[in-house]
Formats: C-alpha cells, structure tokens, sequence
C-alpha cells in the first residue's frame, strides 16, 4: 500500500477544518484563497469546512486532527489506528504537531471565572 505524505492538500485541508471548528471567518478566508490557489475545488472546500475530504487518507487525517484539537482521545485514537491500517502512521505525529502549532496558547490556559 502506498503511503501518503504530510503535504500542502493535507495541510490546507486541516487548517480549514480547524479555522472553521474555531470560527476563525478571516483566517477560513485567506485559507481558502490559498486552497484554490493549490487546485482544491469549492466541493473539496466545503467539505474541509465540515471536517471531511474526498481523499480517504485525507478524510481521516483531518478527522484525527479534529480529534486532537478537540482533545477527544477515543476519536483520536480512533483516527490514529486507521492511519495505520492505511499504512500512515507516520502521519499521525505529524499531524499532531501540526495541531499543537495551530492550537490558541489560551484554549489549554482559559481560565476566566465570574
């Protein structure tokens, strides 16, 4: 089976979903100025936005990086063991990485009380 790379298709279709889960409408904007700019369709787009892909590896790189940004280990891990059993484990610790980069410093630190 051939495996998949951590690409700019992946990335953008990541950050999309991220930028959309965050309702970050600017940054969505740009991303998706630079998603057609990389060949993605409006469709591809949408479906970014709504955490999926038309790339099955694609599909479930983006729901593994929803999982984590989300910090929702049963679907994370979920995520994680179909990465392998489509040969991209490798993926897993990159999108990770990715995810922690992308992340808000004030989503794990938040602590505002009335």
């Amino acid at each position: 089976m051939e495996t998949t790379e951590f690409n700019a298709l992946m990335r953008i279709q990541i950050d999309i979903a991220i930028a959309h889960a965050m309702g970050r409408a600017t940054e969505l904007e740009s991303l998706e100025v630079a998603a057609r700019a990389l060949g993605l369709s409006g469709a591809a787009i949408d479906a970014a936005k709504q955490g999926r892909s038309f790339d099955a590896v694609i599909d479930v790189a983006v729901a593994h990086a929803i999982a984590l940004y989300r910090q929702d280990p049963a679907n994370s891990a979920l995520t994680h063991r179909r990465l392998i059993r489509f040969g991209s484990a490798h993926l897993a610790q990159e999108i990770e990485l990715h995810v922690k980069t992308t992340q808000p410093q004030s989503k794990n630190n938040s602590s505002h009380g009335a």
